[in-house]
């Protein structure tokens, strides 16, 4: 049980990767909040994990709206007294070229993967900096590096992302707190449902083996830190 006595909160926990994530870090001993704004999802979730002696605490959110992150947090602090782990994980897509786009879906894809990052972390951090240690891993995206047409939300988000991360482990790596960005190629989840014309689905990674990247950065040596992880299919971009 490689996290066992850990506090993991994620965010974007009620399917694809968030799930994954949540379940594959319960299963290995952590304590998991689960953050989304599906409710009913992650009670199933929660109760399931629970029906494999594992603990899990449900706390829907926005990641958006800053009342329901603080109270999102707070309920997990309540409930496990401290957070170790943070997996920022919750985020949209929005697919269509920039000439005629709609500037209101646009701003939104902003709003979840860039300031629901931005909030979940700063209500996470002065509990990780009070106690000298935490660790934090960011989902990202290939689409943070590489140009996609038709997806100028989501790769610009994502490059916001990217760097938000870097520059938080450049604030806190001093002080206890590990950051890993992690970029994955494409994953077979429903975000693809965004976008016409998605490569064969066959070809894409599971959910589970970004959970598997995932715990290899939280189960380093206390002496090293994974700053990025670049996980893509066999195929490559797709």
């Amino acid at each position: 049980m490689k996290l066992q006595n850990q506090v993991a909160l994620v965010t974007g926990a009620s399917r694809g990767i968030g799930e994954s994530i949540a379940r594959r870090l319960a299963s290995e001993g952590a304590a998991v909040a689960l953050m989304a704004r599906t409710e009913s999802a992650l009670q199933s979730i929660a109760e399931s994990i629970q029906s494999e002696g594992g603990r899990a605490l449900i706390c829907p959110a926005d990641v958006s709206d800053q009342a329901g992150v603080d109270e999102a947090v707070s309920q997990t602090l309540n409930a496990y007294g401290t957070i170790d782990i943070l997996v920022n994980n919750a985020g949209i897509a929005y697919a269509h070229p920039i000439a005629g786009s709609d500037v209101e879906e646009w701003w939104r894809i902003h709003e979840v993967n860039v300031k629901g990052f931005y909030l979940v972390t700063r209500a996470v951090l002065p509990p990780m900096l009070k106690k000298g240690n935490g660790q934090i891993v960011n989902v990202l995206s290939v689409a943070a590096r590489r140009a996609f047409p038709g997806a100028s939300a989501y790769c610009s988000a994502k490059a916001s992302a990217w760097m938000f991360s870097r520059t938080l482990s450049a604030e806190v790596r001093s002080k206890g707190i590990r950051v890993t960005s992690l970029l994955p190629g494409s994953v077979d989840t429903d975000i693809w449902d965004a976008f016409p014309g998605a490569p064969s689905r066959a070809d894409m990674m599971k959910s589970d083996s970004i959970a598997e990247a995932t715990l290899f950065a939280l189960t380093m040596p206390e002496d090293a830190a994974v700053d990025e992880i670049m996980v893509m299919p066999k195929l490559g971009v797709l």
